[in-house]
């Protein structure tokens, strides 16, 4: 994540330091593996806070697509991961044409907490 903790204003105070899961599937056959996954480009935006070239497309040239972003967490070697894409891309269903970039786990889970929070307010 691009500076995340900066652009959040810093540390988030949360109640529940494993909100986040409450959000998140754990992927079947993959114990400890999270998935969290949106189209909500707002969120998508907030995600990628400091990213304005993802922010250019998404109100560009993706204007019009249904984009999801898919973020995975690994507890036990506490990695993170996202993928961004559109849905379709002349591609049959199932079939994942995107490339996972490496994140900063304990920014993931801070971001995906902060939304958990947001969600039970």
């Amino acid at each position: 994540m691009i500076e995340r903790e900066a652009a959040q204003g810093g540390e988030r105070n949360i109640n529940n330091p494993e909100a986040w899961k409450e959000i998140c599937e754990e992927i079947e056959g993959r114990k400890g593996i999270w998935e969290f996954e949106t189209n909500e480009k707002k969120l998508i935006k907030d995600y990628l806070v400091g990213d304005f070239d993802v922010h250019e497309w998404l109100d560009n040239e993706a204007k019009d697509a249904e984009v999801i972003l898919t973020i995975h967490v690994d507890e036990e070697n506490k990695a993170a991961e996202y993928a961004l894409g559109t849905w379709g891309d002349d591609l049959d269903y199932g079939i994942e044409n995107r490339v996972y970039q490496e994140d900063d786990y304990e920014g993931v889970i801070e971001w995906l907490n902060k939304i958990a929070q947001e969600e039970e307010e």
